[in-house]
């Protein structure tokens, strides 16, 4: 149903941001320490925070469908 397919497409929309975060932990791992690194761990943070607002965002449409649903019941 609803749920089942809301949980699909969580699934796909998580995939690009994960394979992007985990391309740049590789990047963090191999950067020599100093400058290049410390971009390299910013840019990963960046990644971590949209990660986090793409979850949240997707928790509150998660609800708001549940609220819809029980509304038209």
């Amino acid at each position: 149903g609803m749920q089942r397919r809301f949980a699909a497409d969580a699934a796909h929309e998580l995939r690009t941001p994960l394979a992007a975060l985990r391309a740049q932990w590789d990047v963090v791992r191999r950067a020599a320490p100093g400058d290049e690194r410390a971009r390299a761990e910013a840019k990963f943070e960046a990644g971590l925070a949209r990660m986090d607002r793409l979850v949240a965002q997707m928790l509150a449409l998660s609800r708001a469908d549940a609220a819809d649903a029980s509304v038209l019941k």
